[in-house]
């Protein structure tokens, strides 16, 4: 049986000693930095800890399903300081979810334009209800129980140390973080120049998933407007413009 190389941790964890984990044949951690709009009392120890120790840091954000749950977790991950370029996971494994596709479109779009790389950990069901999305194609990392079905191979809990211990079977867990720039605001000081055009190409805000509407007022930072699977992309000027047209006709049945 392969050996496991990554760790998740949380503050259900206790004091963990990351050295002994290091020695054991762990490389990378996965730190709970979040619940709902909680923040995990133990999550800037474990990350500052695990990075002392010369571990790889990840993150992951347990799924609530409470009013401004994606925001949160946004300001979470940057105020805890995780590196962009790292994973951030969405942990829906404890939940049971309908409209699972939907919930976590939004936030891995919000994760990736901040930089992100992002992941999904869930139940093999989940997994099976998520075969709408192409995972290869959009580099959306799968953390689950089943062996084939895995990038993050989910092994038994040590009931001992309580800590989850999984395999890193494609092994970008457990390289160095590159860290990435990416555009927070596309457009706070753009001016249209030559170049400027609106068409089919690649974004450069880090949103993955191939070829894209895009708009570019410089011919070189390309702005998402319209994915392949036919979602819109709204920047917080475009929002603030729809807002008034909309707000009346939002419910909360709608998200149910």
């Amino acid at each position: 049986m392969p050996t496991a190389n990554v760790a998740d941790v949380s503050e259900e964890s206790g004091v963990v000693d990351f050295a002994t984990l290091k020695s054991q044949g762990i490389e990378s951690v996965v730190v709970r930095i979040g619940h709902g709009t909680t923040q995990d009392t133990n999550a800037s120890n474990n990350i500052n800890n695990a990075t002392k120790a010369g571990l790889i840091v990840h993150a992951y954000h347990q799924l609530e399903e409470v009013d401004g749950e994606i925001a949160w977790s946004l300001a979470n991950v940057e105020k805890l300081l995780v590196k962009t370029g790292s994973y951030y996971f969405l942990d829906v494994s404890k939940l049971r979810i309908d409209s699972l596709g939907d919930i976590f479109r939004g936030f891995s779009r919000n994760w990736l334009q901040a930089g992100y790389k992002v992941g999904i950990r869930c139940t093999v069901n989940q997994l099976i209800s998520l075969s709408n999305i192409d995972f290869r194609s959009t580099g959306i990392y799968r953390w689950t129980t089943l062996q084939s079905a895995a990038d993050l191979w989910q092994m038994d809990s040590d009931d001992q140390d309580k800590l989850g211990k999984s395999v890193d079977q494609t092994g970008l867990l457990i390289k160095a973080i590159e860290q990435v720039s990416h555009v927070t605001d596309p457009e706070k000081d753009y001016k249209v120049k030559a170049g400027a055009f609106v068409g089919f190409d690649y974004s450069t805000t880090e949103v993955a998933g191939g070829k894209m509407l895009v708009s570019s007022p410089d011919g070189i930072n390309k702005i998402p407007k319209l994915g392949p699977d036919g979602s819109f992309f709204f920047n917080q000027k475009d929002a603030d413009r729809l807002w008034p047209l909309l707000k009346d006709k939002i419910t909360k049945e709608m998200f149910k």
